[in-house]
């Protein structure tokens, strides 16, 4: 480090150093304001306590009201010097002030609170698992920890077909064709499903509300559900095939997409 570098540490460190001074020394000032605050009043309740045992009847109980409000107001005047000082103090006002009120939610949420609900665990999961198929390189896509394990290209596959499948069900519409694809297909077939299928339920999520979610719909193997049950499955499907992804992106020595550091 050269001269001129030093020279700014030691000059910078002064500078706080006598930043921390000043405010020492402001706090030192209105503790010792409070104390001899404290001591006039001391020797006023002993002086009052002395002619109490002294006086007695109608003028001690006069006294009393008077030096109870006197009292109240020495301390009103206290309470008030201490708090004015301390907001003197740099920094101090700015830690002091109160904190800004929550946001209230958004209009969506208010009208729509399941669907908005479900929607947000959705998009976050959507792109977790987009990121995670486009992090993991394609020579892993057969990957498994186990020989009972499915392999990556699998968990990708099933999920641009249930995707497709569940906002199928949630929309009575039928899914495109575009997001069926083999486990054994490349790494872009499966990452081009993928992405089909979330197109898909991106335009049918938006135009869900929970005014339908009590209508009686068909749902896999014939069934018949409330279109809630569906709007359950999307979101927990997706959060189990993601933990799946992780894990194997993990033990792939790769970072997955929720565990990276937040950009600034």
């Amino acid at each position: 480090m050269g001269k001129t570098a030093i020279g700014s540490e030691v000059s910078g460190y002064t500078h706080s150093r006598n930043a921390l001074d000043r405010d020492a020394n402001s706090v030192g000032s209105v503790v010792r304001l409070g104390s001899k605050v404290k001591t006039r009043l001391s020797e006023r309740t002993r002086k009052n306590g002395k002619r109490r045992a002294q006086g007695g009847g109608m003028r001690y109980k006069v006294h009393e009201r008077v030096r109870g409000g006197s009292m109240r107001t020495a301390a009103t005047i206290v309470s008030g010097v201490l708090m004015a000082g301390m907001m003197s103090i740099p920094g101090m006002n700015a830690q002091m002030a109160p904190a800004a009120p929550a946001a209230a939610p958004p209009a969506a949420a208010t009208a729509n609170p399941v669907v908005w609900s479900a929607n947000q665990i959705y998009a976050r999961q959507a792109k977790f698992i987009m990121e995670s198929a486009d992090e993991m390189p394609a020579d892993k896509y057969g990957f498994h920890p186990t020989p009972d394990q499915r392999t990556f290209g699998w968990i990708v596959s099933h999920l641009a077909g249930s995707n497709g499948g569940l906002c199928a069900i949630l929309s009575d519409g039928t899914a495109p064709a575009t997001v069926k694809v083999a486990e054994t297909a490349s790494k872009a077939e499966l990452v081009a499903a993928l992405k089909a299928s979330f197109d898909f339920c991106d335009t049918v999520m938006a135009g869900l509300t929970d005014a339908k979610l009590g209508d009686t719909v068909t749902f896999f193997r014939g069934a018949k559900v409330p279109r809630a049950r569906a709007l359950i499955e999307i979101t927990g499907d997706l959060e189990d095939h993601y933990s799946q992804m992780a894990g194997y992106l993990r033990l792939s020595g790769l970072m997955p997409p929720s565990a990276a550091p937040k950009k600034p």
